[in-house]
């Protein structure tokens, strides 16, 4: 078990992966920061020159005070001056011997805080900047082509006029979105043409191809469901569930105790549970008996995880209701 566990810690780095593949934006700020990296890492190194110079002549000069006693130790002393953790405790012994040190330990303090790391800060914020416009505007470029290009193949399955004309017939742009969407139906197609066309005179051309289209299938089309009254009794069922099973789980997790409770605990649960999967088959309706589905249905799977759900507790009654029995 620990190994398994081990393992799904570790796989649990791989997460990030399924957000970079599912969002555009988070793979452009995923790069915009790997531009930043490589810039930061030629400014870091910059750093770490100017206190290796530093700690040349800091070893030199203070080679007989503790911390800068070899190139090493004083690079050391240096880069944790640069980080102001031991400032001014590291360089108050050589000021006390000689008090001309200060203007050495001042300029280093002044050129790394105040110089350096804030050149980090201004090129961090400035390359990231300019790599989301750079982004931005190669994102733009390439939906430009891909309408311009998409424009172009329409005409070619057009008729002799559209292509005469430069134009794209309606009744393409309609197969194409037949295929862009292939679970709408034809109602819904001619609702997409009417957001491009309205006119329906039969040709569009590029520049209402190139602002409508995209409005179009950033349209998501909901087809709306009629309430009827087994759909408000289904609703009304879902709400019972869901309500009785929250007062269930509050009264057998709290220190509440009677004798009438003890002998109908488990007979509830049961009915609960029993309840539950009854509404999800409703429901869900898979031999279409009803013929009508309710209009807060969820999608197949959190309903086959409710089902699991429901079907476990149900179980789970039975097998506490038996051990109680023996």
């Amino acid at each position: 078990e620990d190994t398994v566990f081990r393992r799904a810690i570790w796989l649990s780095v791989l997460k990030p992966i399924a957000l970079f593949y599912i969002s555009s934006k988070g793979r452009d700020a995923l790069e915009a920061v790997y531009r930043v990296v490589r810039i930061v890492i030629g400014v870091l190194c910059v750093e770490l020159f100017l206190i290796l110079s530093f700690a040349a002549v800091a070893c030199q000069i203070y080679s007989d005070f503790p911390g800068f006693e070899d190139l090493s130790s004083a690079f050391l002393s240096l880069f944790k001056l640069s980080t102001t953790v031991v400032n001014p405790s590291i360089w108050m012994p050589v000021y006390e011997s000689t008090t001309s040190s200060a203007f050495f330990f001042i300029l280093f303090v002044v050129t790394s805080v105040f110089y350096i790391h804030s050149l980090v800060l201004s090129v961090v914020f400035q390359t990231y900047m300019q790599a989301m416009s750079e982004i931005r505007d190669r994102t733009r470029s390439d939906r430009e082509d891909a309408l311009r290009l998409a424009f172009l193949t329409m005409q070619k399955y057009g008729d002799w006029e559209s292509q005469s004309l430069k134009l794209v017939h309606v009744r393409v742009l309609g197969q194409a979105l037949a295929l862009l969407r292939p679970h709408y139906g034809p109602m819904k197609i001619n609702a997409l043409l009417q957001i491009v066309e309205p006119d329906s005179d039969g040709y569009i051309d590029y520049k209402t191809f190139r602002m409508k289209v995209p409005k179009a299938l950033r349209t998501s089309l909901m087809s709306t469901r009629p309430t009827t009254i087994f759909s408000l009794a289904l609703e009304l069922l879902a709400f019972a569930v869901a309500v009785s099973n929250l007062v269930y789980v509050i009264m057998v997790s709290s220190s509440f105790k009677a004798h009438w409770w003890n002998s109908v605990m488990m007979p509830v649960g049961s009915l609960i549970a029993l309840l539950g999967i009854i509404e999800l088959i409703l429901r869900c309706d898979f031999l279409k008996i009803f013929g009508v589905a309710s209009p807060t249905r969820l999608d197949g799977t959190f309903d086959g995880l409710a089902a699991f759900a429901g079907a476990l507790s149900l179980y789970g009654e039975r097998k506490k209701s038996v051990y109680q029995f023996c």
